[in-house]
């Protein structure tokens, strides 16, 4: 069972949330990406949007889309930094607010995503989400995923487990502020990985929620544009299973004190 999806949540605070959004070449799908967000029934956000040195015009569609919004931030690229280097340069949020991410081939899956994520977080007292998504290839099946384990919840075994924490993933900022991704985003060979970013940023900050503070999403709220041809899985596959496995090696996070972040 899902969230509210025709019928917008009605909490009494609106909670910040910040929008962390790159992405290269997607002239073709940025404006799905940025308009699923400009007509979000919600207020109390920013958008941070990078583009990773795209050579088709996707800074200047961002540009224009936005050019009335003052939530939005476009920040042109001049040199190619990936995912992992946009965020460790850009992704700069204060401890209280939301950070959705959001990738800038995709989109949110209607108009009160970011509504039903503040009722989420107001019910639950969640750190973070995790949950599922559509495919936008028309009659593909969506992915509703399932929710971990109450053994890997207890264990925080998450990095022995199959990947579950999928789209739309949310998280608290000072779960990013204690992640110090300049380390935790380090490939096999030391460098800022390229690929399975998700993985990297998702293992420790879920192995730094204490019990109680990780919250499953069953409904769609994002749309995964399969369609593109410059997805990573696409591009090097094998590539993405070493970054995986590596990332998965790597040793737990300790927990975070709960009533530090109350």
């Amino acid at each position: 069972m899902g969230f509210f999806k025709s019928k917008p949540p009605t909490p009494t605070t609106e909670l910040p949330i910040y929008i962390f959004t790159a992405g290269r070449s997607c002239s073709e799908y940025v404006d799905k990406c940025l308009t699923s967000v400009l007509n979000q029934n919600y207020s109390n956000y920013k958008h941070i949007v990078v583009d990773d040195d795209s050579t088709d015009g996707t800074a200047d569609i961002a540009q224009q889309l936005t050019k009335d919004s003052p939530n939005h931030t476009i920040i042109a690229g001049d040199q190619r930094r990936f995912w992992t280097g946009n965020a460790c340069e850009f992704l700069k949020p204060n401890d209280d607010d939301i950070v959705v991410t959001l990738d800038l081939d995709d989109w949110l899956a209607h108009d009160n995503v970011l509504a039903t994520i503040n009722a989420i977080y107001q019910h639950h007292q969640c750190w973070l989400t995790y949950g599922s998504y559509k495919h936008a290839t028309p009659n593909v099946r969506s992915d509703v995923r399932d929710p971990f384990p109450k053994k890997v919840l207890k264990d925080r075994s998450f990095r022995e487990y199959k990947w579950l924490a999928s789209h739309l993933r949310t998280f608290k900022g000072f779960l990013w502020n204690n992640l110090n991704p300049q380390q935790a985003l380090l490939d096999e060979n030391g460098n800022l990985a390229k690929m399975a970013w998700d993985l990297g940023i998702m293992f420790p900050m879920m192995e730094m929620c204490p019990p109680g503070k990780i919250h499953f999403v069953k409904e769609q709220l994002y749309i995964y544009n399969d369609l593109n041809p410059l997805n990573d899985h696409k591009v090097d596959r094998s590539a993405q299973i070493r970054t995986e496995n590596h990332f998965r090696s790597l040793p737990k996070y300790s927990v975070l004190d709960a009533e530090q972040y109350a």
